[in-house]
């Protein structure tokens, strides 16, 4: 979008289901070898400051509302997110592994 002008953004079904929002994750794992420093990464990565540059080097999308954000880069206050169960949907899939194995192979 920073190269031309006939690349644009659109957020589907605002009007209706909403976006699909597929956030990146970070997780502590239980018995880890180091969990004080995973737990200061975590911290770290979720403070609006590091969301404010991540936004800006790589286009990411704030958690936090107000974070400032570079032109172009739509943040989470403005997008009607599609109302998801992120569980139900990883079971589903693990699920369906084979079939989507063989479907690729076709």
């Amino acid at each position: 979008m920073k190269e031309s002008d006939d690349v644009g953004m659109v957020f589907p079904d605002q009007d209706s289901l909403g976006t699909l929002i597929m956030p990146n994750a970070i997780v502590l794992i239980k018995n880890s070898p180091n969990p004080e420093n995973a737990k200061k990464l975590a911290d770290f990565l979720l403070r609006p400051e590091t969301e404010a540059l991540l936004a800006k080097l790589c286009a990411q999308m704030p958690l936090h509302k107000g974070v400032q954000v570079p032109d172009g880069i739509p943040t989470l206050d403005n997008i009607k997110p599609m109302k998801i169960d992120y569980d139900h949907t990883a079971r589903k899939l693990t699920e369906i592994q084979d079939y989507l194995k063989q479907w690729v192979g076709q």
